[in-house]
């Protein structure tokens, strides 16, 4: 599967709203008021609303649409995530940007790594570096893969995580905390940016969905 990589400075957002979309089981009672049933099939879905952006990053995002192709391309979407210690390359509203290494002026280790095997289905996370203790609820996170988790409490180094493991993780794999990812798709074909007559790009809101492998 050939992969589009969504540049990290060019991720510039004003709001996002990585959320998880699943689907309830629900039988409707006769005489009662039925059942609810849940099958974890929950996938990633976010809509992105990018800033005006200037030349040289509205023509990378338009690339990045144009090998799209709609619907059909595979998008590595760098996550906007700023809460606890996940603190990835992001631009905000009025062009400020913690990239680089920078780390709103300290240095946070990215030595997070799995402590043991994993198998598909868990939702229980061993962490072993200097993080492991310090991570918060809300902390999004990506293991080999580009696959996205977050983390609905912490007991001592084990994040309990949303959505479980989908694939079987190998022992010291890498928790990326710091500059997570996702394999995405654009919801429609019609990708599109505007340009004003200033040179940058009117705000623009793309919705993009998880693509699973």
């Amino acid at each position: 599967m050939d992969i589009i990589e969504w540049p990290v400075d060019a991720m510039r957002v004003s709001a996002e709203d990585w959320h998880l979309v699943g689907q309830t089981l629900v039988s409707q009672g006769i005489y009662g008021p039925g059942t609810h049933g849940f099958l974890e099939n929950r996938i990633w879905s976010v809509n992105v609303s990018l800033v005006h952006l200037q030349s040289s990053l509205w023509r990378a995002v338009r690339a990045v649409l144009d090998e799209a192709r709609g619907q059909f391309g595979t998008i590595r979407v760098p996550v906007m995530c700023t809460l606890g210690l996940a603190l990835g390359p992001v631009a905000f509203d009025g062009g400020v940007t913690f990239n680089g290494g920078a780390r709103f002026g300290s240095h946070v280790p990215d030595d997070l790594v799995t402590k043991e095997a994993l198998p598909a289905g868990a939702s229980r996370v061993g962490l072993r570096g200097s993080l492991s203790m310090r991570l918060r609820l809300g902390t999004m996170f990506s293991l080999p893969g580009d696959a996205l988790h977050r983390v609905a409490r912490m007991d001592g180094d084990v994040a309990i995580v949303n959505p479980p493991l989908r694939r079987a993780v190998a022992r010291g794999s890498k928790v990326e905390v710091l500059a997570p990812t996702a394999l995405m798709r654009l919801t429609e074909d019609d990708g599109r940016l505007s340009r004003l007559a200033s040179g940058h790009t009117a705000p623009t809101t793309l919705r993009l969905v998880e693509v699973l492998q």
